[in-house]
């Protein structure tokens, strides 16, 4: 998801129920987070997480810090008050025996307007683990969905590493204590790998 503003960067958001994938092609059966859960590892798994390595030894888990800096306008906030992790309840099913690029965009295109999620906020890790959320509202689409060349070829998301919040938040890994690891797949810190 990219949400713009008005003077400043946009803030970028990935959000999927796991790395391990589903059994069925409904992309609204499963809850996304920003965390993804650490995958059950085969060859290819442990491959591409290794590779999200070299950017983020959370590579699985996106950061929100910028979320919360700026309005919509651009203006700063005096006070922001930061999630840890957000879940997104669909609100939406997608029923298909199949799969491809151009089935899938389909799929999209005929999901009605209005409530596409439920959101969830998770104030610290100590909350995640108790399984303690909070509603903070929903993600409503106004229009139906549209495929574009700009969007398919050239929109560009960049990730906020997880290291960023920890920065901000040092109490996160604190509250992670030795399971770092079995969180982030590596020993994370305040900073991403150079």
């Amino acid at each position: 998801m990219k949400f713009f503003r008005s003077n400043i960067e946009s803030v970028n958001l990935v959000a999927m129920p796991s790395l391990n994938g589903q059994s069925d092609f409904n992309i609204g059966k499963n809850n996304y987070v920003n965390h993804a859960p650490y995958p059950k590892l085969d060859a290819a798994l442990t491959l591409l997480t290794e590779k999200f390595k070299q950017a983020s030894l959370c590579g699985l888990m996106v950061g929100l810090k910028d979320f919360t800096a700026n309005r919509q306008d651009g203006s700063a906030v005096q006070s922001p008050v930061d999630a840890y992790m957000l879940e997104f309840e669909p609100a939406f099913t997608v029923q298909s025996q199949s799969y491809d690029l151009k089935k899938f965009l389909s799929l999209l295109e005929g999901i009605n307007q209005g409530v596409l999620f439920k959101v969830y906020a998770y104030a610290d890790h100590t909350s995640f683990v108790d399984k303690k959320r909070t509603e903070i509202g929903s993600l409503v689409t106004t229009s139906a969905f549209v495929s574009s060349k700009f969007g398919d070829e050239h929109l560009f998301f960049r990730h906020q590493y997880m290291e960023d919040d920890f920065a901000k938040h040092p109490e996160w890994l604190k509250q992670m204590g030795k399971d770092v690891s079995k969180y982030c797949g590596a020993d994370a810190g305040t900073k991403p790998p150079s």
